[in-house]
């Protein structure tokens, strides 16, 4: 199965993944058979010794002879049956790990591929819930079908076989019990699938919100607001709970009237049973017989109406995942994409629209031409377009109409990994992973040694703090780096950058976070780093756009001014110089 084309509808999503496996498949069918073949021999054997017994009650040497063999077959088969559970066990753990593993896998690999777009509307928290609830489910509902639907499937049609040789009356009437039950299931098992869809919508809802509020506590605090937060938290534990009582209800509903459908089917059958004993048309052996295969299959089908509802909210629950997960993904690379090759670094904005969620117009028909190794300011006010321009030349978004090129290669037409193998992202606010100090920098070049780490942490200004941690390069920086100040995960983004080495760097204001004696050091490691490469900086510090051969000024998506830094400081009317004029220590208004 090719891992960008995952199905959405549940049933062909679990079968993509389980034709891979059809030694398991295959051996899953043939232990359920034979252990409906022992569940319905067995009583079957049981009146051939009962039957024996009674024709031979005076006669002790045609006693034993009739009853030996049919003993023998039946602790056969239960030593058959007890072989066969266990190999159905060894199958699942050889089954199942890996079937979740290939699964999460999968739903990551399509999870990645999504937009930045996906990922803000969507928590995180409740996409990785989801992830491991269908990785999870699909386990469960395997081994439901398997076990209870083909299980109890063969076992009746073994059963119906076996009771036409006594009375085709007693086939008849089992038959048309289960039939009524299944259907009658079925019908219940939609609506209770309803509810149980809607049960698992308010569960991630709730996930979703208790990762935003954790996430979130020190603003929660500081804001004296953890009671609004516990109010929030309490109406989606309400509204889950709320959700449960419903598919509870529909669960004991659904109870009743299957448990009356059996109740039917017992009485129809005891009574038959009475009525062809009385005419001698059944020997005591066929009583127990027919007695004891109906109530096996009762309890069965009535394993069934338990496993039923667990089945449908398994079944809700993933299916309302890949709902979310299996979407079609804003940007793909096309059919025909090629690697992105750049050899000097010179990137186009030709004839460029775009805007966000079909409102206005943020770029309308917008050029720009950046020389390779040319180091570009973008300034303006918040709103101006600064880093939307980025996100596109990251790709992060996609332009409506025009072309973005870096060395007159589309970026549209390049594949993704190209593209950013080449551009290197030091942003504002750096959120590291959950790992080493030493795995957050070479994050930037995963084959770099560990001298080259270290020489990347000293020209980022890093390299002194972290040895002076008690774990050094070892230390964990906590959940989005949280362990860290502001300053010290901007300089281990500047590491990871600076050991990436890609020909395109991209900064947005990298040293915003930093005191003015770091931002020096830190300016003069920038300036080695970005010799011989296309720089573009959001810049809000003056001391910044000192380092640039070309300053450009934005406003509302459009090119209000372009020079260097003493050309635009001549136009005393433009809106650089007026932004000269506010700023203050050093600060240009984001």
């Amino acid at each position: 199965m090719k891992r960008n084309m995952i199905p959405e509808r549940l049933a062909e999503f679990i079968w993509s993944f389980l034709r891979g496996h059809p030694g398991s498949i295959g051996g899953f069918l043939l232990i359920t058979i034979i252990a409906s073949l022992e569940i319905s021999l067995g009583p079957y054997v049981l009146k051939m010794i009962i039957d024996a017994a009674t024709l031979h009650a005076d006669n002790s040497a045609l006693f034993l002879q009739a009853v030996t063999y049919p003993a023998i077959f039946y602790i056969l088969l239960t030593l058959i049956h007890n072989v066969a559970m266990r190999t159905y066990h060894f199958i699942s753990l050889k089954l199942f790990p890996k079937l979740r593993t290939e699964i999460s896998v999968a739903l990551f690999d399509h999870l990645t591929k999504h937009s930045l777009s996906f990922f803000q509307r969507n928590f995180s928290g409740d996409l990785a819930n989801k992830t491991q609830c269908v990785a999870e489910g699909v386990e469960s509902i395997i081994q439901t079908i398997n076990r209870y639907i083909l299980g109890n499937l063969f076992t009746l049609i073994i059963a119906l076989i076996l009771l036409t040789t006594v009375h085709i009356y007693f086939a008849i009437v089992l038959l048309l019990g289960i039939i009524v039950y299944v259907l009658n299931g079925y019908l219940l098992a939609r609506k209770t699938s309803l509810v149980a869809h809607s049960f698992s919508a308010a569960n991630s809802h709730l996930s979703g919100q208790l990762v935003d509020s954790i996430s979130n506590i020190i603003n929660a605090k500081i804001f004296s607001n953890i009671a609004f937060e516990s109010t929030r938290i309490e109406d989606a534990v309400n509204n889950v709970g709320a959700q449960d009582k419903l598919l509870q209800r529909r669960i004991i509903y659904t109870d009743f009237f299957q448990n009356m459908i059996f109740t039917v089917l017992i009485t129809l059958l005891i009574l038959g049973l009475i009525y062809f004993r009385m005419h001698s048309s059944i020997t005591v052996g066929d009583f127990a017989f027919i007695l004891g295969l109906s109530i096996t299959m009762v309890n069965m089908v009535n394993g069934l109406t338990q496993a039923m509802p667990n089945l449908a909210k398994e079944i809700g629950k993933c299916q309302q995942a890949l709902n979310v997960i299996i979407v079609p993904h804003d940007i793909q690379d096309h059919k025909n994409a090629v690697q992105l090759h750049v050899t000097q670094g010179k990137i186009s904005f030709r004839d460029v629209s775009f805007n966000y969620d079909k409102g206005k117009l943020l770029f309308d028909n917008f050029n720009l031409t950046i020389q390779p190794k040319q180091k570009v300011g973008l300034i303006g006010y918040s709103g101006a377009g600064k880093t939307s321009l980025i996100n596109l030349l990251l790709r992060l978004y996609e332009n409506q109409s025009g072309e973005i090129t870096i060395d007159e290669q589309n970026i549209n037409s390049v594949t993704r990994d190209s593209l950013m193998q080449n551009l290197a992202l030091i942003p504002q606010n750096t959120e590291l992973f959950h790992r080493s100090l030493m795995d957050n920098i070479r994050y930037g070049d995963k084959d770099a040694s560990d001298e080259a780490v270290f020489r990347a942490s000293q020209l980022s200004r890093c390299h002194e703090f972290i040895t002076q941690l008690p774990e050094g390069y070892q230390s964990m920086v906590g959940e989005r780096g949280i362990k860290l100040s502001g300053g010290q995960r901007q300089r281990i983004a500047i590491a990871r950058a600076i050991l990436k080495n890609a020909p395109i760097l991209i900064l947005d204001e990298a040293t915003s976070a930093l005191d003015s004696v770091t931002e020096k050091e830190i300016q003069d490691a920038l300036h080695a780093v970005m010799t011989n490469k296309t720089v573009i900086v959001i810049a809000h510090r003056l001391s910044t756009l000192k380092e640039m051969d070309r300053i450009i000024v934005l406003d509302s998506g459009k090119i209000a001014e372009d020079g260097s830094l003493e050309n635009l400081l001549e136009n005393k009317n433009g809106r650089f110089y007026k932004l000269w004029e506010m700023q203050a220590s050093g600060f240009i208004p984001s």
